[in-house]
């Protein structure tokens, strides 16, 4: 059997093009599909934890725990997360939201989405039609659209995120780049558990380059406030001291480089 492999890329937005079956599992990441459909939504015991008790549904798988439901044709939805590992085959799942359907009672009114997962060998089932494809396809990059405002960048830049879908101009120690094959920003302001790390300045790691010859922007103590109020740019440079690769706490002497950066849209092909 000869088929075109495709693996989605996060973000990707898709509408069925025929109805849709799957296993839907009686857990607590599924408590909100699992009351639209099946009838119920009990109290969970937690990430991972059974949504209550068997509610003792005839056509409820009892060993796996779960029940078959059906999403109409015209459901439109975006991947939110894609779980594959080696050696844990049998956790292998794509998480989902539900954007709207032609069921009203799967996003009801006021709710932007309904986020459910499903096993991949469920997945692998389903007929679509792509809306919007985050992924980069080999021999077709994305293009540049508009530059980014500085509440974009803002969005983009969560507390510890990875983004990809940046695109930049500008030049770094005065030799141009274009495409960001990543951007991670660290904001060690924001609290966790019980630990706060507000001593710790934020960082923001920029990495450019092809393939075979990666660098690294690292921008110690970045304060995302000093950004200009209009357009995302970013310009000046480092100061020559940043944090190890492997250990965060450990501060390193680093050459210093200057950067003159604007962000930009993507565009995909």
């Amino acid at each position: 059997m000869t088929i075109t492999m495709y693996i989605p890329e996060l973000g990707t937005v898709f509408e069925l093009a025929r109805p849709w079956t799957f296993d839907l599992y009686h857990e607590s990441r599924n408590s909100d599909l699992w009351g639209f459909t099946i009838g119920h939504k009990d109290d969970c015991e937690g990430w991972g934890g059974r949504c209550g008790k068997d509610l003792g549904f005839g056509d409820m798988d009892e060993d796996e725990d779960c029940a078959p439901v059906t999403l109409p044709t015209g459901s439109k939805m975006a991947v939110d997360r894609v779980y594959i590992r080696n050696g844990s085959k049998e956790f292998s799942s794509v998480t989902l939201r539900l954007l709207s359907s032609p069921d009203v009672r799967l996003v009801p009114k006021g709710k932007k989405s309904t986020r459910f997962w499903v096993k991949l060998k469920d997945f692998n089932t389903i007929t679509v039609d792509i809306i919007k494809d985050t992924t980069f396809v080999k021999g077709k990059l994305p293009s540049c659209g508009d530059a980014l405002t500085t509440s974009e960048f803002k969005s983009k830049l969560k507390r510890r995120t990875y983004s990809q879908l940046l695109w930049a101009k500008g030049t770094v120690d005065n030799k141009p780049i274009d495409e960001i094959v990543d951007i991670y920003y660290d904001d060690s302001s924001v609290q966790y558990s019980s630990i706060l790390r507000s001593s710790e300045p934020s960082t923001l790691t920029i990495t450019f380059g092809p393939t075979d010859k990666r660098e690294n922007l690292v921008i110690w103590k970045f304060e995302i406030d000093s950004l200009p109020k209009k357009i995302a740019l970013l310009s000046g440079e480092t100061c020559g001291q940043e944090p190890a690769e492997y250990n965060p706490m450990l501060i390193i002497t680093a050459p210093k480089k200057t950067y003159d950066l604007t962000f930009y849209k993507v565009l995909n092909p």
